[in-house]
């Protein structure tokens, strides 16, 4: 038991120092032209994200002036009504204050006239 544990405990570690050899071998060195190929793809990739980025902004933009602009005209729309609401009203009173006047012009030539009757009344009870 104490061998197998040994042999086992070798084997990993032979792996280890393998596998660590394996991955952690040196890179090689990339050519000048490799260099610009890599730098003009991740300016592409730079590229396409900054477009698809003011594309995202510009969308988002419009949005908020169509809602803007659906607020305005329901503003505006509601304006109108009331504006119209308040003409009626004004034309309304108007009209009740006009009315008003013929009342109390009417009130008052029956009142002349009931003086006058009174003056007639008294004038034909005298003779």
């Amino acid at each position: 038991m104490k061998a197998y544990r040994v042999l086992v405990t070798l084997t990993l570690g032979g792996l280890v120092l393998l596998a660590g050899e394996s991955f952690g071998q040196e890179h090689r060195e990339m050519s000048k032209t490799e260099h610009q190929t890599y730098d003009s793809m991740q300016t592409a990739r730079h590229d396409q994200m900054v477009i698809r980025e003011q594309r995202e902004d510009d969308a988002q933009r419009m949005s908020d002036a169509k809602d803007a602009e659906k607020e305005t005209s329901a503003k505006a729309k509601e304006t109108r009504r009331i504006d119209r609401e308040a003409s009626r009203a004004a034309r309304e009173a108007k009209m009740a204050l006009r009315s008003e006047k013929r009342a109390q012009k009417a009130r008052k030539d029956a009142d002349h006239q009931s003086r006058k009757a009174v003056r007639a009344k008294n004038i034909s009870d005298e003779n």
